[in-house]
């Protein structure tokens, strides 16, 4: 899903050492995250934030495992909601 892309963005930029596109992509997805209530996520991208914001990436690839699981749990919670919800009838 869309959240897995933005996860493997952040892998990549990660991995070129691209302290600049990772703190962008982390505080782009910190605010989508956080508009439809996922708060770890939010949390977990915010720290990502800091941290390159600072061109400090020791902690990131940590901290980058904590959001794939997070992302992980997001998805579940969105598939079972789609599950449960009633669809719309199209008159």
């Amino acid at each position: 899903g869309q959240h897995d892309a933005r996860s493997e963005l952040m892998v990549n930029a990660l991995d070129h050492r691209d302290c600049r596109d990772l703190t962008r992509i982390a505080h782009s997805f910190k605010g989508s995250s956080s508009s439809i209530g996922f708060s770890r996520l939010a949390r977990i991208c915010q720290q990502i934030e800091l941290q390159t914001e600072a061109s400090f990436l020791n902690e990131t690839p940590t901290l980058l495992e904590h959001l794939k699981v997070a992302i992980k749990e997001a998805n579940l919670v969105q598939e079972q909601y789609f599950r449960e919800t009633p669809k719309a009838r199209v008159a």
